[in-house]
């Protein structure tokens, strides 16, 4: 068991990893873009960072962080939270 636990630690460490690179490749891709449409550098950065935050929520909620005894617990107690 403790092999196991370790184990699911550690994908999801890989898991964290991923997402926030891929974080960066958004940020940087939408700033990049923004800044050759002519956009200043503060607007740019500003939309750019969000959109990467935004992202990392989403994918770190549904992939890397997501609760796999929350069906279990919500079909017992009728309760989500």
């Amino acid at each position: 068991m403790p092999d196991r636990q370790i184990n699911a630690g550690f994908i999801q460490f890989l898991k964290f990893n991923a997402v926030g690179v891929l974080n960066t490749l958004i940020d940087f891709a939408i700033f990049t873009l923004l800044h050759s449409l002519g956009m200043m550098n503060a607007p740019a950065q500003i939309i750019s960072y969000s959109a990467g935050t935004a992202n990392s929520f989403i994918w770190n909620k549904k992939v890397t962080f997501r609760d796999r005894d929350r069906g279990a617990r919500i079909a017992l107690t009728g309760c989500s939270w």
